[in-house]
Formats: C-alpha cells, sequence, structure tokens
C-alpha cells in the first residue's frame, strides 16, 4: 500500500510539472488555468500527505473499480451537478457553441464512458477530478476523499493507538 500513495504523490508532482512546462507558452485564460492547475495539484499533493499522516492510511481501499463503484464515490448532490455539466457541454457542443472546458470535459466523458474500470492512481483519474475542483463539480477535500476508494461516510476512523 505504500508504494500506491507514493505512486499517487509522483503522479500528482508530474502533473504539476506539466502544467508549469505549459505555462511560459501560454496566454489569458489558458495560462490562468495551468497556474490554477498547478496549484490544486500541489494542493492534493500536500492533502494526501497530510492524509497519509492522520489516518496512517497508506494508499486508497482499492485502486481499480468498475465504472458503477467509481460513481458510487460521489454524493448524489455531486452526481447530479455533474449530470447537469454535461448536460450543458453536450447542448453547447450541438449548438456549436462549446467552450474549450465543456470540449475538455466531453473528451473526459467520452474516455470514462469508454472505460471498463477506473484506476484512482492514474493520473487522467486525478486530472478529471481536478477539473471537477476548478469548475465547482467537487470540493478540494472531497476529491482527496474520492481517492481513497471509500464511499462518502464510509472511511473508517484513525485508530487512535497507532
Amino acid at each position: 500500500m505504500q508504494h500506491d500513495i507514493q505512486t499517487f504523490l509522483d503522479k500528482t508532482r508530474e502533473y504539476e510539472d506539466a502544467c508549469n512546462a505549459l505555462l511560459p507558452g501560454a496566454t489569458g485564460d489558458f495560462a490562468a488555468r495551468l497556474t490554477q492547475q498547478a496549484s490544486i495539484a500541489q494542493g492534493a499533493y500536500r492533502q494526501m500527505e497530510k492524509l497519509k499522516r492522520e489516518l496512517g492510511h497508506t494508499g486508497p481501499k482499492t485502486q481499480r473499480l468498475d465504472k458503477g463503484e467509481f460513481r458510487l464515490l460521489f454524493t448524489w448532490d455531486e452526481r447530479a451537478a455533474e449530470t447537469a455539466f454535461e448536460q450543458a457541454a453536450r447542448a453547447a457542443a450541438n449548438a456549436g457553441t462549446a467552450t474549450p472546458e465543456q470540449m475538455v470535459y466531453l473528451t473526459m466523458r467520452a474516455d470514462f464512458n469508454d472505460a471498463t474500470h477506473v484506476n484512482l492512481t492514474d493520473a487522467a483519474v486525478h486530472a478529471a477530478l481536478d477539473f471537477y475542483v476548478a469548475f465547482d463539480l467537487l470540493t478540494q477535500e472531497r476529491r482527496d476523499y474520492v481517492l481513497t476508494g471509500y464511499r462518502p461516510g464510509e472511511m473508517p476512523e484513525p485508530d487512535p493507538e497507532e
């Protein structure tokens, strides 16, 4: 399990580095989003290290979930917000007015639809959850909790003796 946490931390750092590497050539809103994403990745890294220390948790409950299990890691309200975002993005795409962010979302959604499983240590999953945070579909705290592999309210309390 320690390896799983380290893999998550390494992938998060890689994502932050990739955002920072693109930043010198970026302008306007794209530069602002890259800066935001790098900051989110840095925060996620710190949060996972903190969670690991506080809970003595060495990795996600499970790494590989089927899509139904993955969806159940989110609250009802989070799933409803994501569905509404998807519907708006599809409507905009059909009308030819989709923003770049909506097109990124639809691409991520297509990848999810094509997948049979979701790996919680995959950098693409982390990037998708970071996107959800950036667009207020998920809080940073809930993003970090989802990556533990536990459903809302399911994570065991830390053992005070440890």
